[in-house]
C-alpha cells in the first residue's frame, strides 16, 4: 500500500451535484471509472508525496491559508468555460475553469492566488515532494474531471466528448459557481508507487478526508 495528498476545492453543494451526476452519465457510458473512484473536486495538487510530519505542517498552513481566503475573498467566484479535453493524454474529459488575467476579473483571480499559495506551501515544506511540478508552474489548469484514462479509440472518444457536452447542457451545469471548502485528502494505492502520475491508481484508489477548510 502506497499513500499520497492531495489539496482540492470543492464547489458549492448545488453544483457538485448537478456535475456528479453528469460524470456518474458519462463515466457509465464510456466504462472509464477513474473520475468515479474520486470525490468530484477541483484539484490544486494531485497526488504529492510527504512524511506524516510534513503532512500535519500542510495542515497547519492550509487552515491559514482558508482564513486569508475567508477574510479578504469569501465565497469567491469558479467560472467555467464548459467541458475541455485532452485527447493525447489518457482521452480526459473535464469541466475547465478560467484564471482570468484582465483586471477587470480581479475575482476570478483569487482562484490563481489560492493555487500559487497552496503550491507555495507544499513546495517549501521539508519531506514533499510534487510531481511534475515545473510542468505544474508553468501553466495551471483549474478542471473538474469528467471522464479520466479512458483509452478509447478516436471516433469513441469524439463521441464522448460530444456526450459530455450533451449532458452538460442538459442537466442545466450553470457556467459558475462559488468556492465552498478547501480539503486536504489522503489517497491510498497497492498499485505500483511508481505510477501514480500513470493511472494506475485507477484500480484500488481509496481516499479519506483529512482536513476540511470553510472558504
Amino acid at each position: 500500500m502506497t499513500v499520497r495528498y492531495g489539496i482540492s476545492i470543492i464547489p458549492e453543494p448545488t453544483f457538485t451535484a448537478r456535475v456528479y451526476r453528469a460524470r456518474q452519465l458519462i463515466c457509465g457510458q464510456y466504462g472509464a471509472w477513474a473520475a468515479e473512484m474520486q470525490m468530484l473536486h477541483l484539484p490544486l495538487i494531485e497526488f504529492f508525496d510527504c512524511t506524516s510530519r510534513s503532512a500535519d505542517l500542510i495542515s497547519q498552513g492550509l487552515n491559514r491559508i482558508a482564513k486569508n481566503i475567508r477574510d479578504t475573498a469569501r465565497r469567491f467566484p469558479l467560472v467555467s468555460r464548459g467541458v475541455s479535453y485532452y485527447e493525447q493524454i489518457n482521452n480526459d474529459v473535464f469541466l475547465e475553469f478560467t484564471v482570468a488575467e484582465d483586471p477587470i476579473d480581479s475575482r476570478q483571480k483569487h482562484l490563481n492566488d489560492l493555487w500559487y499559495k497552496v503550491l507555495e506551501l507544499v513546495e517549501s515544506t521539508n519531506g514533499t515532494a510534487i510531481p511534475d511540478v515545473n510542468n505544474l508552474k508553468l501553466q495551471y489548469r483549474p478542471h473538474i474531471n469528467l471522464m479520466q484514462l479512458a483509452l478509447l479509440t478516436d471516433s469513441v472518444f469524439q463521441s464522448a466528448v460530444t456526450f459530455s457536452e450533451s449532458i452538460v447542457q442538459d442537466l442545466d451545469i450553470p457556467n459558475s459557481t462559488r468556492v465552498w471548502q478547501l480539503q486536504f485528502i489522503q489517497y491510498e494505492s497497492s498499485a505500483d508507487p511508481e505510477s501514480w502520475d500513470k493511472g494506475a491508481w485507477a484500480s484500488d484508489l481509496s481516499w479519506k478526508v483529512l482536513e476540511s477548510y470553510s472558504l
